[in-house]
């Protein structure tokens, strides 16, 4: 990688980036706005951090340390050099807290202290991939905010790197009133302490927090909230909470939102640990989505409350005296309490899933009103928008007068620009009459800060600038240039041949930075989660592909990079350098589909890869994978191994064996067997090139299990699918094939074994500008068939089964209809490892077999093993996965061989 990666500067020992792509890459975060930073630079220790800042002072430029890039308010974004912590992941549990670095990652906290019936209590929706440095220095929380308060409540000590280069513990009660600084700090927290301008409500993050200064006699405090411009957190401790011993969640729906904000002061009477709400505009675009259930919300409400208790059993029952309304549905069960909760998690990726100019954008989402205020609040905001001719999305943390309130605006256009600067004035005006905030935990940001003085007055936001001024004097963690509203940026206006749902330019900016593309579990983003690099999340390479696009347009896109000083005529030396970059970072995607199902504004990157390399000529290796079928059936004619000389001519890896196609495959065996004699209707089976080449076996259980209810079978002989060539970017050719087969097809309902061959039709189809019209009812799963089956099942033994899906079949929700089918001979566990890095071609490609074997001993393969010694059978549904099995030594069998084989009393091959 080092070779492909442009502009790495070599530090002492951090790696400092000031290529083209990188800069690129962290451009962004979850916010409006987007500015090039001047470099990323990777510290190693507090030493080389030190050493760096140093360095950087004489220069005027500006440090800004960043966690994952989730901030909504565009205070994770620079001019100045980007201090990525992430890596500072070192943490202990002691006692009923945990000491940790900066980087590490809410969700591990609460991994290492759930053992101990222990966890963090104020997590934010965003804990799978939000770090503790970030949340601390925005002074962030989440949805239980009314029993936990809010981060800063939790911390008990800071380490900080301040800008004079000095490194300093913080701690209660540590305040020295004998050192001057500190001194003054205090005494500008004293002449404003009574000030009236505070807000009255206690989810307060705006401007620094000089009250927190008096009360626990410590500057710790400041930091939290700072956004990182007071100094940078090296290492935190932070209290940990006692895990409940039971919660239930209760489900109040309401037609009208106002009635639903009224009723939250009742509720809060009884003790609750989260209200949270979801409206009719989340929740319509949540069941457009087959990856989130909401058929527990019942019905088409205008708004739905979400009441959490933490009990123990004693104290379960009724706590909700004379507040009036009943609760539709009590939920106890802790996964359909998952489920609701992941909806409620990802409610902002939902909202950003909306296709359409108007989007629901963030501008007043972080404000908060003293709670019995709320539903005044509520009403009086929506004649404010209905004044202005548009409508917004409200959901989130009711308990604590916080709703994220996103109005439905398209900020490409200049009349929308200018309506959103007047509602957020008018909005700022309402809650400072209401006694709120603006910033209630997602921090002030570019999007906030000229409101501060608004909110607080102008003597509160004097003394916020004196402690600015006390702490970094020379603004060393300031930022010299306002950042560029990203919906102003225009792209280059490029001829896609892929058919997209919304323009092309608008596809481009669809993803909006909330990096969910960041967390270690699930699918997405395997390439990211073994190399931790930037530029190979999905959002990362959304920037990178956004950039180059810009940056070919010329005006905004092009002066981001041109005031650096670069020469006009430097521009396409430039664009070249950020070309290569794009080309380096989509390769090492694996197009996987995690995106696709678990990225909640819905960004396909598989879709970009092919868009990017369809424009391109293809390499020896697109030409050799992309026609695999046709080498399988050659190597079938032609019994001789190629060799490796002329392998590694083509780009494949020249110690990693290719396999090699079996001398009978499914047709050969029934050679002049159309269709098999049976009662019932007839059903076909599509010969891919897995089953008839490599794994015939797979294609012979399936028959067997077709036969066992009585159906005539025939073969779809038609070739390839086109996904090999649709993975390489050779697009035309892909539509030839998968037209092909489709016209192949006839009105028979067809079973497609490898999942790869199904989601070209269910996923990229249209894509590819065929029509699709039944065929998807048509074209069916092998679990979608087996489902149909289940009375049929002799059941009577119980096996221990460890089942890993295929990642497309998890991007078309088959993974839940394969649990079901097998938890009829016994106990499944669904594997949770991700992607097994072979992807087709990947895991042979010498450019990326590297990152394919990463990549699987990652999880995949640890899964297997540990699976493996506990005694359980090894179900792997994909053919790559197979194969990067068989290649570690692991035996595995489809899942159609293992029901065939119980079937019939046998117990099917294992590869």
């Amino acid at each position: 990688m080092e070779r492909e990666a442009a502009g790495i500067n070599e530090g002492k020992r951090g790696r400092l980036w000031t290529g083209p792509g990188m800069r690129a890459a962290y451009a962004t975060d979850a916010s409006l706005f987007q500015t090039l930073p001047r470099g990323v630079f990777f510290p190693e220790d507090e030493a080389d951090l030190r050493g760096f800042l140093e360095n950087v002072r004489p220069s005027g430029e500006t440090l800004l340390a960043r966690g994952a890039g989730t901030a909504l308010a565009g205070q994770a974004i620079t001019s100045g050099f980007i201090v990525d912590m992430t890596a500072w992941k070192q943490f202990r549990i002691e006692d009923d807290s945990a000491v940790c670095g900066p980087g590490v990652v809410i969700d591990a906290i609460d991994a290492a202290a759930g053992p101990r019936g222990l966890r963090f209590g104020p997590a934010p929706a965003s804990s799978n991939r939000a770090t503790i440095g970030g949340l601390i220095a925005n002074n962030g929380t989440g949805a239980r905010s009314i029993r936990y308060g809010m981060c800063v409540d939790s911390v008990l000590g800071l380490k900080v790197l301040l800008a004079d280069g000095s490194i300093r513990w913080f701690r209660d009660g540590d305040l020295d009133e004998k050192d001057e600084r500190e001194r003054r700090i205090l005494e500008l927290a004293v002449k404003v302490k009574d000030d009236p301008h505070w807000p009255r409500t206690w989810r307060n993050v705006s401007g620094y927090n000089l009250r927190g200064v008096i009360e626990r006699r410590s500057l710790l405090p400041l930091f939290c909230g700072s956004e990182g411009r007071l100094g940078i957190i090296l290492e935190a401790e932070v209290r940990l909470y006692p895990l409940p011993k039971k919660t239930r969640l209760e489900i109040y729906l309401f037609d009208d939102l106002v009635r639903a904000m009224e009723i939250v002061p009742e509720l809060l009477k009884t003790d609750p640990s989260a209200i949270e709400l979801l409206d009719r505009v989340l929740l319509d675009l949540a069941r457009r989505s087959p990856h989130y259930h909401t058929g527990i919300i019942e019905g088409e409400p205008e708004a739905v409350l979400i009441v959490e208790y933490e009990e123990s059993e004693e104290e379960k029952g009724d706590r909700r005296g004379e507040i009036g309304p009943v609760p539709t549905k009590i939920l106890e069960n802790p996964m359909h309490q998952k489920e609701l909760w992941d909806l409620r998690k990802e409610g902002l990726g939902i909202l950003m899933s909306r296709r359409g100019g108007r989007r629901p954008i963030p501008f007043i989402e972080d404000c908060a009103v003293p709670v019995e205020r709320l539903a005044e609040y509520v009403r009086r905001l929506k004649d404010l928008l209905r004044q202005h001719r548009t409508e917004a999305a409200f959901y989130a943390h009711a308990s604590a007068g916080c709703l994220h309130i996103r109005p439905l605006l398209d900020l490409r256009d200049s009349a929308d620009r200018d309506r959103m600067a007047v509602i957020q004035e008018a909005t700022a005006d309402l809650v400072a009459e209401l006694g709120g905030t603006m910033a209630a935990e997602h921090g002030d940001g570019a999007v906030r800060g000229h409101l501060i003085e608004k909110i607080h007055g102008s003597r509160i936001a004097e003394a916020f600038r004196g402690v600015k001024k006390l702490l970094d004097p020379d603004d060393l963690f300031g930022t010299r240039e306002k950042p560029v509203l990203r919906a102003e940026v225009r792209y280059a206006r490029e001829k896609p041949f892929l058919k997209w749902p919304e323009d092309f330019t608008r596809e481009l900016d669809r993803c909006n930075g909330e990096a969910a593309c960041r967390k270690s579990t699930g699918v997405m983003c395997p390439s990211f989660q073994v190399s931790g690099d930037e530029r190979l999340s999905t959002r990362g390479r959304a920037n990178l592909r956004r950039f180059w696009s810009a940056m070919r347009a010329g005006g905004e896109g092009a002066r981001l990079f041109e005031r650096e000083g670069r020469e006009e005529r430097e521009r396409d030396q430039l664009l070249e350098e950020l070309e290569r970059e794009v080309t380096w970072s989509l390769k090492r995607c694996l197009a996987c589909r995690g995106c696709a199902s678990e990225c909640p504004s819905r960004v396909d990157m598989a879709l970009f890869k092919a868009e990017w390399f369809g424009r391109k000529t293809p390499s020896p290796a697109d030409y050799f994978f992309g026609n695999y079928r046709l080498w399988a059936h050659l190597g079938r004619l032609i019994p001789l191994r190629p060799p490796r000389g002329l392998l590694e001519l083509v780009g494949v890896h020249p110690f990693v064996p290719l396999p090699f196609p079996v001398k009978k495959g499914l047709m050969v065996e029934r050679k002049g067997e159309g269709s098999s004699t049976g009662e019932g209707s007839a059903i076909r089976v599509f010969l891919d090139t897995h089953i008839e080449f490599f794994e015939p076996e797979i294609g012979e259980a399936l028959v067997r299990l077709l036969k066992r209810r009585g159906l005539g079978v025939s073969f779809v002989d038609a070739g390839c699918c086109g996904r090999p060539a649709f993975s390489r970017g050779m697009l035309e050719k892909a539509r030839r094939e998968a037209r092909k087969v489709l016209g192949n097809l006839g009105n028979t309902p067809t079973v497609i074994v490898e999942p790869s061959c199904l989601s070209i039709f269910r996923l990229d189809a249209r894509s590819l500008g065929i029509t699709i019209a039944g065929e998807e009812t048509r074209l069916l799963s092998p679990a979608e068939f087996l489902a149909d089956l289940e009375k049929t099942f002799d059941t009577s033994r119980r096996d221990r089964i460890f089942f890993h899906p295929h990642c497309h079949s998890r991007a078309m929700d088959q993974e839940r209809l394969w649990a079901r089918v097998l938890e009829r001979f016994g106990e499944v566990t669904v594997s949770d490892a991700g992607c097994c890095g072979m992807a087709g071609g990947f895991g042979y490609d010498r450019e990326t077999v590297a990152l394919a074997t990463a990549v699987a001993e990652d999880r995949f393969l640890p899964e297997l093993r540990r699976a493996g010694k506990e005694g359980k059978i090894l179900l792997v549904e994909g053919r790559s996965c197979r194969e990067m099995a068989h290649r570690a030594g692991i035996k595995t069998r489809h899942p159609l061989e293992y029901i065939a084989g119980r079937l019939d009393g046998a117990e099917g091959r294992m590869r």
